[in-house]
């Protein structure tokens, strides 16, 4: 379920800078998605790293409390 939620909230948090791009620089908007698209996924790449490297933290420490 929280992987629904943070994958709408990413979709959203997309189609409003597509939209902000489209506003401020008077784009079309298909153009204004693929000009945000490199960023969205650049950033959504950096965030799954993130959690991952804290997963695996948090599986090695709950490894090594239940192996003492």
């Amino acid at each position: 379920m929280s992987n629904r939620i943070a994958v709408t909230i990413w979709a959203l948090i997309h189609l409003s800078v597509g939209a902000v791009l489209q506003v401020r620089f008077a784009l079309p908007a298909a153009q204004a998605l693929a000009l945000a698209t490199p960023g969205y996924c650049l950033a959504l790449l950096l965030v799954s790293a993130l959690f991952y490297q804290g997963w695996q933290r948090g599986y090695r420490r709950l490894a090594d409390s239940l192996g003492r």
